[in-house]
């Protein structure tokens, strides 16, 4: 391993692991942010990776993600957000929003990847602050950002199973008349509705593959004003089940039982690795994970697996706030 900073390049400085799989390096004051590690002779195999060096200081940044885009004002709206400390990993706050005159309209916290969201039904021109709070203690203010009464397009999506109701919040002066919403899967049309400012339709996306579904609200020329994401999660997650049972002899055939309900046919892959090569992975991620979440979006996904693992209501939530505060990337609807 070496330290940019710290040790030249070209020196190349050892250590061993315990009985343990650990190994302890110590770091005086480097004036890089990342330490660059690679397993000796590729043994016991080829591993080569820069980690990030996480911070002394607890300082932490939120960002807000209004659902649709924009804060739209007069209307009662979705916002989610997002806390990240210096390393880029999440930082899991808690608090409450007050208006100019220091009064709570909304309270807020995150889950452990620190995403969350809150309901607020914005003044046009009224400033809101939130103020949070971290487990240490390290309490920071933020300013939301300032709620549009014209020019102003957002697209509001509210799920339950199959079942996705949508709506489209606009200012004063929205014209809806030449507007439509276009539906696409990775690139896949799904439909296309033409829509007005009272529509508040129900569309059914039991057929729909498993994945993201792009919901952008476009006009005739194909311009876009507001865009947002919802996952669709299909019903094969709660029919499978693994039972590896609790004895185990070494070097002794292993039998592994697969069940499936309500099933007269299935395709199944089964992937078996060591749990040596996969305890000390900073992140986890699967093949669903990867070609159905993080392939599509842009930026730097905690954890993907966990919203995939046991999916139930907190993990529903805990991905569309994900979607909310990620940028659509792969594809370009105009």
């Amino acid at each position: 391993y070496f330290i940019p900073g710290e040790t030249p390049d070209s020196v190349v400085m050892t250590a061993n692991t315990g009985y343990s799989g650990q190994t302890e390096i110590r770091i005086n004051d480097p004036l890089s942010d990342h330490i660059w590690i690679a397993f000796s002779h590729d043994v016991p195999w080829s591993f080569e990776r820069y980690f990030k060096l996480p911070s002394t200081k607890s300082d932490y940044d939120v960002q807000f993600f209004p659902e649709g885009g924009d804060l739209t004002a007069g209307e009662k709206q979705r916002v989610a957000i997002k806390s990240i400390g210096r390393d880029g990993l999440s930082v899991p706050v808690e608090g409450y929003i007050v208006n100019s005159i220091g009064k709570r309209v909304a309270k807020v916290s995150t889950n452990k990847l620190g995403m969350g969201s809150f309901m607020i039904e914005a003044s046009p021109n009224e400033i809101y602050t939130a103020h949070f709070s971290t487990v240490e203690g390290n309490k920071k203010s933020f300013e939301l950002p300032v709620a549009k009464d014209s020019g102003v397009y957002a697209i509001q999506l509210l799920g339950n199973g199959n079942d996705v109701v949508y709506k489209v919040l606009t200012g004063n002066d929205g014209d809806l008349s030449d507007k439509y919403l276009f539906i696409n899967s990775r690139g896949m049309p799904l439909g296309i509705y033409p829509v007005t400012k009272s529509m508040n339709m129900e569309m059914n996306f039991a057929t729909a593959p498993e994945g993201i579904l792009n919901f952008t609200l476009i006009d005739e020329r194909g311009k876009v004003y507001s865009n947002r994401m919802w996952y669709h999660y299909s019903d094969y997650y709660d029919f499978f089940e693994l039972d590896a049972g609790k004895e185990v002899t070494p070097r002794k055939d292993k039998t592994l039982k697969l069940l499936l309900e309500n099933v007269s046919e299935a395709d199944v892959a089964i992937s078996v690795v060591s749990n040596a090569h996969t305890m000390h992975l900073p992140t986890t991620i699967g093949i669903a994970s990867y070609i159905d979440l993080v392939s599509d979006l842009s930026g730097h996904v905690e954890n993907p697996e966990y919203y995939f693992n046991r999916v139930n209501s907190e993990k529903r939530e805990a991905m569309d706030n994900l979607l909310l505060t990620q940028g659509w990337s792969r594809f370009n609807v105009e």
